[in-house]
């Protein structure tokens, strides 16, 4: 998940000018998103960069298993 905060400040100077606050974070909005969401039963996704680590190792472990059933089935016949 990417996060971005934005702000923009006024001050009061002393002119009299009304100070004005501008202040944007994505990640306040994420969880308030997560907390009505999580309270009905719904999951979050993964990420990308995740599933894609998970998809990799799950391949590597899958790769080293057949290896090993090759060399077994080699050596037993």
């Amino acid at each position: 998940m990417i996060h971005k905060e934005v702000r923009r400040f006024r001050t009061v100077g002393p002119d009299g000018v009304t100070a004005a606050e501008y202040r944007f974070d994505s990640g306040e909005l994420t969880d308030l998103v997560a907390e009505v969401m999580d309270g009905t039963g719904w999951t979050r996704r993964m990420d990308r960069s995740t599933r894609i680590g998970l998809t990799v190792a799950g391949s590597v472990l899958g790769a080293i298993v057949l290896a090993g059933l090759v060399v077994a089935a080699v050596l037993l016949l």
